[in-house]
C-alpha cells in the first residue's frame, strides 16, 4: 500500500470515529472546549503519523488514535499546570483504561444491534424507526397504523426483548464480549 492510500485510509477512519474519539477525550478531560482542542491536536498528530499505522482494522485504528489522544490530554493538562488539575496521572490512566473497555463494549453492542435490526421483519423495523428515531408518540402511531395503544406497547415490548436476546447472542458470536 502506498503512502497516499495509507493517508486516505487514516482520513476515512478519522471521519468514521470522530464522535467516539471526542467521547473518549471528554471523559478524560471534562471540559468541552479543552476536549475539542485535544481532539483537534490528536487529528494533527494522527495525520503526521499516518505512515506508522499499518492495520486495515478500524478497531485497531480506534485503539491507536485513543492512545495518541491520551498523550494529548496529558500534554494539555501539563500546559495548563497553573490551573488545578482535576486528575492526577494515576487516576487519568485508570480512567483511560476503563474507558477503553467501555467504548469497545459499546461499539460491539452497536454492531450487534445493526445485525439484529436487519434480521427483524420490515414491519417491526418500521415500528422501531417511527417510535425511536422519529420519536413518534404511541398515540400518533396508534392513529396512523390503526392499532390500539395496548397492542403497540405489546409489540414494542416483544421486539425489544427479541433485540436484547439477539444482541447478547451476536456479541458472543462476534467474540469480543
Amino acid at each position: 500500500m502506498n503512502e497516499a492510500e495509507k493517508q486516505e485510509r487514516v482520513v476515512r477512519y478519522l471521519a468514521a470515529t470522530q464522535e467516539r474519539l471526542l467521547r473518549y477525550v471528554f471523559v478524560l478531560l471534562p471540559d468541552w472546549d479543552g476536549a475539542q482542542e485535544v481532539v483537534q491536536n490528536t487529528h494533527v498528530v494522527v495525520w503526521k503519523k499516518a505512515a506508522e499505522f499499518h492495520s486495515d482494522s478500524e478497531v485497531d485504528f480506534v485503539h491507536w488514535a485513543r492512545r495518541i489522544a491520551y498523550f494529548e490530554v496529558k500534554k494539555y493538562l501539563e500546559q495548563r499546570q497553573k490551573q488545578p488539575n482535576v486528575f492526577d496521572n494515576e487516576l487519568l490512566e485508570l480512567i483511560r483504561s476503563d474507558m477503553d473497555a467501555v467504548d469497545d463494549d459499546l461499539e460491539l453492542e452497536r454492531e450487534a444491534l445493526a445485525v439484529c435490526m436487519e434480521k427483524l421483519p420490515p414491519r417491526d423495523q418500521e415500528l422501531l424507526r417511527h417510535r425511536y428515531w422519529h420519536r413518534e408518540s404511541i398515540a400518533d402511531l396508534s392513529s396512523r397504523l390503526g392499532r390500539t395503544v395496548a397492542s403497540l406497547y405489546k409489540s414494542l415490548q416483544r421486539i425489544r426483548h427479541g433485540l436484547l436476546i439477539c444482541i447478547q447472542r451476536e456479541s458472543q458470536r462476534l467474540g469480543r464480549a
